[in-house]
């Protein structure tokens, strides 16, 4: 893609990350500027997706991620799916901090377990656990990301979005633009400027595409994005709303926000389509 800068053409084509919204030139590509993004994160079942800025990915790939692959471990945890990294303390036995997992099930009656390597394990039944246990307590402790975040899941949509449709998502004959993808794309980067952000569970009912448009009400006129997490055979589906490709303002996704806000279990009676992206930009 060509850019201008100040109204100069740059030298050579360059690449414009969706994330950080910087300019990478074509012979910086092989440089180590551009890395890959998963869409979703690969821990849950995404795949090579879309380049991004290789320093906005050290500075929050890793942690978005993660927070996303917490939230959904302990989600299969609490079903009693799956386990959970714990650490295992005895201070009657002394030992404290040693790595295990966890899980229960708690369909009939309550069962633990735990599981760790044989180096662990063994350490353990030094420690006496095993053989010399009598009933003292020893305690697990772990971490699960209670809340989903929300900032992650719109980078995914977001990204999925751009993956379709590319960059008439951001630029328009106008330029660029600030009043909606502009403030997503602040947001994505850290602002604290509140964006309207709509999460659903469940898919919307499309067939092909994994993006399509509301068309009715004309007051809520938004894209969105279905997107499938997927953990241990477990999939967790989610609908994300984003602003329209030709909308100027964020007013109906706001509107959407404000009603969902206010009314968490109304039906919506939507007109939807799949989106068509050469309909859409001609």
């Amino acid at each position: 893609m060509s850019f201008r800068i100040n109204n100069q053409a740059l030298a050579e084509p360059a690449y414009l990350c969706p994330l950080s919204l910087s300019i990478v030139l074509n012979s910086e590509s092989n440089a180590g500027r551009l890395s890959v993004e998963h869409v979703p994160p690969a821990s849950l079942g995404g795949k090579p997706f879309v380049l991004t800025s290789t320093k906005h990915n050290n500075q929050d790939g890793h942690s978005s991620d993660m927070n996303l692959l917490r939230y959904f471990e302990g989600q299969n945890f609490q079903a009693g799916k799956d386990e959970i990294p714990v650490k295992i303390s005895s201070p009657q036995l002394d030992f404290t901090g040693m790595n295990a997992r966890f899980s229960f099930n708690a369909k009939e009656k309550v069962e633990v377990i735990l599981s760790s390597s044989t180096k662990i394990i063994n350490a353990l039944d030094y420690k006496g656990l095993f053989k010399n246990w009598d009933g003292s307590k020893f305690s697990l402790q772990w971490t699960i990301q209670k809340e989903l975040d929300k900032r992650a899941i719109l980078k995914c949509a977001y990204l999925t979005a751009f993956r379709h449709l590319g960059y008439r998502m951001l630029i328009d004959q106008k330029g660029f633009k600030n009043n909606t993808y502009g403030q997503l794309t602040a947001y994505l980067n850290g602002s604290e400027t509140p964006f309207p952000t709509v999460i659903i569970p469940g898919h919307a009912p499309l067939e092909q595409w994994p993006i399509g448009l509301v068309n009715q009400p004309s007051s809520l006129t938004n894209l969105f994005v279905n997107l499938t997490f997927s953990l241990k055979g477990f999939d967790y589906k989610y609908v994300v709303f984003l602003p329209h490709p030709s909308a100027t303002s964020l007013d109906n996704l706001q509107q959407l926000h404000h009603q969902i806000e206010a009314k968490p279990d109304k039906i919506f009676d939507f007109s939807i389509s799949e989106l068509s992206p050469v309909l859409l930009f001609t």
